[in-house]
């Protein structure tokens, strides 16, 4: 999912994809759903810590951070410099659809929007570097973030109360790395949502 259809889904998604963001957490737990053969229903947290899969807003923020990196450095004259700052001055005073700079809303969501307050004047390598390790940093805070808040869920849900006791920790499941057949592996995550009773554990067994 990650190599294959992800970076291919994401493709240049910095310039097109800021608006789109519910459409691509949609798609990514559609394809886990499918992926680990359970029902529509079955909670986006679950999903994400049953396979150790970042969310994908996270990858979309990386992505676009990386991009306006190389957009602030550049020079003024730059075209691409241009249309910047024109986007970032318009954004200022109006809240327009379609705006590039909606950047900065995303990461209002995770309290990392100071980011965008501090941009170098001039390309140099010294601001290089520092914004590398600085967008570094605010990935990390927000994927720490985001695991935290899929673990608060999980402790507090009511419809997968005993998920807790086998997820201890935001690692994936040895199943999924295993050569199984797709009915073994959708007994294994459903056994692990807790989605059995006696009943159907001893017919599945049988199946198996």
């Amino acid at each position: 999912y990650i190599s294959l259809v992800r970076s291919v889904l994401m493709y240049c998604s910095p310039i097109w994809g800021l608006e789109v963001t519910d459409t691509f957490v949609v798609f990514q737990n559609k394809f886990l759903r499918n992926i680990l053969r359970v029902l529509k229903k079955t909670l986006a947290w679950f999903l994400r810590l049953e396979t150790n899969t970042s969310t994908i807003e996270l990858m979309l923020i990386k992505n676009t951070l990386s991009f306006w990196r190389k957009i602030i450095l550049s020079h003024e004259s730059s075209l691409i410099k241009q249309c910047y700052n024109g986007l970032k001055s318009k954004n200022m005073k109006s809240t327009a659809k379609w705006n590039w700079y909606s950047l900065k809303a995303m990461l209002v969501k995770w309290n990392c929007e100071y980011l965008l307050d501090n941009e170098p004047k001039l390309y140099n390598e010294n601001e290089l570097t520092y914004k590398i390790i600085e967008i570094s940093e605010v990935v990390r805070k927000i994927s720490d973030k985001s695991v935290e808040l899929d673990i608060k869920k999980m402790n507090n849900s009511s419809s997968m109360p005993l998920h807790k006791k086998i997820k201890t920790h935001c690692i994936d499941n040895g199943y999924l790395n295993e050569n199984w057949n797709v009915t073994r592996t959708m007994f294994q995550c459903r056994a692990n949502m807790g989605q059995f009773s006696c009943n159907n554990l001893s017919i599945k067994l049988g199946i198996l």
